[in-house]
């Protein structure tokens, strides 16, 4: 989640972008380098990278299926920001 709101920011205060949870960096080979994601419900993630960010970030959360690892990468999409410079905050939900 600390990833997925730092990228959040990061992209907002530039054009967007999509972000691919499930997939190792620099490995060769698709069915090398997708380990899928696991344990993650799309709700939190959503509630956690709008809660976590100031202005508060909307971003979409979706599950992709894939033959590889667990079967699911997690896709995280940002969009442009309207309000920059965004930043992350320290509210944490209870």
């Amino acid at each position: 989640m600390k990833v997925a709101i730092e990228y959040a920011v990061c992209f907002s205060n530039a054009d967007g972008g999509v972000v691919v949870f499930g997939v190792s960096d620099k490995t060769l080979g698709r069915s090398e380098a997708i380990h899928g994601a696991k344990g993650y419900n799309l709700d939190t993630w959503r509630r956690g990278i709008f809660d976590r960010t100031n202005p508060h970030i909307q971003a979409e959360v979706e599950e992709l299926n894939v033959p590889e690892g667990t079967g699911h990468l997690l896709i995280v999409r940002i969009p442009k920001g309207n309000n920059p410079p965004y930043g992350t905050s320290n509210t944490r939900r209870q």
